[in-house]
């Protein structure tokens, strides 16, 4: 299709100026000729109501739709070519068509992706604040979450939006990503990390509510957790991984950006950046109750400690 696109361009991306006024038809034509003159549009045809006072101005462009490129062309020709032709006529004007519609819908998908990531990330810190009772905690939930979502975002980006991986798995970079992809990793990935998160953080409260140092009980909620956690990120790896190899470049981007993000995440994330933060932040990390609880019962550490 791209191929095609590019051969003949007034059978590719069709974008459609709707023109309303006295003199549409004129206005119309002024469009097209000017969008023509750009070289980013090839004329495809103007249709006239017939009191004339609507007119549509089609120009097609080889750009692939949704790609970086065609969006520079849809907002050039709103921002300075529609309107050069058009303001002389006092017509009022119109940009629609597919690659409109698909620069519109990207558009607000970027708008919406912030929104998202707001409630998402902040019912995980309110979430984590309820049932840890405390702050710190809370807050160092949300930063690990950020590094596990950020590293399949990049990937997906360098893979699919610059072409790096175009060769290994088949398919044609756009110099875009599929819209509504990142919202859907934002929401998958969230959830899965919050799995191995409290797992981890659940035995490690056991062993600080028991009186066991933080820096002890870290590393013994670690062994406790860790092969529970890499059995089940290596399932979903792999699972996931045979999603990178369909023939579908949307299912090729969810594949490599949970597979990435699972194994970031059960592994620098969950194993190393963790538990560092954990023995850094000590005490300040628990809350009051918790350490009480430790400091009422500490006999219940020495069974532990011996083991």
């Amino acid at each position: 299709m791209q191929q095609i696109q590019a051969k003949y361009p007034s059978h590719g991306n069709l974008a459609r100026v709707v023109v309303s006024g006295a003199d549409a038809g004129s206005a119309a034509q002024a469009v097209e000729r000017r969008a023509a003159a750009t070289g980013d549009w090839s004329p495809a045809g103007v249709v006239v109501s017939a009191d004339r006072r609507t007119a549509v101005a089609t120009v097609a462009t080889s750009a692939a739709q949704g790609s970086s490129r065609a969006g520079e062309q849809v907002l050039r020709l709103r921002e300075t070519v529609v309107p050069q032709a058009v303001r002389p006529t006092g017509a009022t004007w119109a940009v629609g068509g597919d690659v409109a519609q698909s620069y519109d819908t990207i558009r607000h998908a970027d708008i919406a992706l912030w929104r998202v990531l707001i409630v998402v990330l902040g019912l995980v810190l309110v979430m984590m604040g309820v049932v840890f009772r405390n702050a710190v905690l809370a807050v160092l939930t949300t930063a690990l979450n950020l590094v596990s979502v950020g590293a399949a975002f990049g990937v997906v980006t360098v893979v699919f939006q610059r072409g790096w991986g175009a060769g290994p798995l088949d398919f044609h970079s756009t110099g875009g990503i599929i819209t509504w992809i990142p919202t859907f990793l934002l929401a998958v990935l969230t959830g899965l990390s919050m799995d191995y998160h409290v797992f981890v953080l659940s035995r490690v409260r056991e062993h600080v509510r028991a009186g066991v140092p933080v820096r002890i009980a870290v590393r013994l909620g670690l062994e406790q957790t860790a092969g529970v956690v890499t059995s089940a990120a290596v399932v979903m790896v792999s699972v996931f991984s045979v999603f990178a190899f369909s023939g579908l470049v949307e299912m090729k981007e969810i594949g490599v950006g949970l597979s990435v993000a699972i194994l970031v995440d059960a592994t620098i994330v969950r194993l190393v950046l963790l538990p560092a933060a954990l023995c850094l932040l000590g005490e300040r990390a628990w809350s009051r109750g918790d350490r009480r609880t430790g400091q009422r019962d500490p006999a219940a550490a020495t069974p532990v400690l011996v083991r």
